[in-house]
């Protein structure tokens, strides 16, 4: 639990991001937006258009950092380098998933 700890006072930038590929998760996706249902917490969770992709994103890379998103998301919509709002957008999901048990962390 420490290195957990430890790991959350680090900055976002230093620590890369997961999602548990061995769990039990069933997604199911209506238009933009998703249903993920997390058998280890019976928990059920509606994602956004935006956390979609989050998510998707870190199924696709593997463990990966914050930059490494915005570049991959970047490329799906062709867009320039992200701006500063784009980059606190991406926290803000990664550590909503983080929080609900979708996403994990880990210091460098």
């Amino acid at each position: 639990m420490a290195a957990f700890d430890d790991a959350l006072r680090l900055s976002t930038d230093e620590r890369i991001w997961a999602v548990d590929r061995a769990s039990n998760t069933l997604i199911r996706v209506w238009g933009h937006e998703a249903v993920v249902y997390d058998s280890r917490s019976s928990s059920t969770h509606l994602l956004s258009p935006a956390a979609l992709a989050v998510y998707d994103a870190l199924r696709e890379l593997g463990p990966t950092s914050l930059t490494r998103i915005l570049d991959h998301l970047g490329d799906e919509v062709e867009s320039n380098a992200p701006s500063a709002e784009e980059e606190r957008a991406l926290r803000d999901i990664l550590d909503s998933l983080q929080q609900c048990g979708l996403a994990e962390s880990r210091g460098l």
